[in-house]
């Protein structure tokens, strides 16, 4: 009787890994204009010393337990935060990520994208939207675009005084 080994070398696959989905949450955002806080006395001072004259919607983001403990990259391991979630490239075949804020009326069916940055290469965002109509409530979620696979934060509100 004869016994065939066989060995499979795992070295040099590549398994797929989705991006998480709804893996983000938002903690707090704020609208600044001219140098002032739209959106409280709490955020006076920060909004004076950005001085943004266009309306800039910061919002501080946090991440879920996938994001920050689940092996999704061959060689840096986890993501770890918002910015790597947006801009990192996991193990799913796409490439490009990037993320865009995207924005649409409560009554309305169409969404804008808005370009997003970051202040802090982590989890605060930077968004103008000083083309969203004043006076309107938005519902939004960060959505990881650029690379097609259309993953989101949860969705959180936008009240634009």
């Amino acid at each position: 009787m004869k016994f065939i080994v066989i060995l499979f070398s795992l070295s040099g696959l590549c398994f797929a890994t989705e991006r998480p989905n709804l893996d983000i949450k938002i903690q707090s955002s704020f609208i600044c204009e001219n140098g002032k806080s739209l959106s409280g006395p709490e955020f006076k001072k920060f909004c004076k010393k950005r001085n943004d004259v266009l309306r800039v919607l910061y919002a501080n983001l946090i991440p879920g337990n996938k994001i920050l403990y689940k092996e999704l990259m061959q060689e840096s391991g986890k993501l770890g935060s918002v910015y790597d979630w947006c801009t990192k490239e996991v193990n799913d075949q796409r490439v490009g990520p990037s993320c865009v804020l995207r924005v649409s009326k409560n009554s309305s069916l169409s969404s804008e994208n808005l370009s997003v940055s970051f202040l802090d290469r982590k989890n605060f965002i930077r968004v103008n939207i000083g083309s969203l109509q004043r006076g309107s409530r938005y519902t939004s979620s960060l959505v990881e675009w650029g690379s097609g696979s259309n993953v989101s934060s949860q969705l959180f509100e936008i009240n634009n005084p």
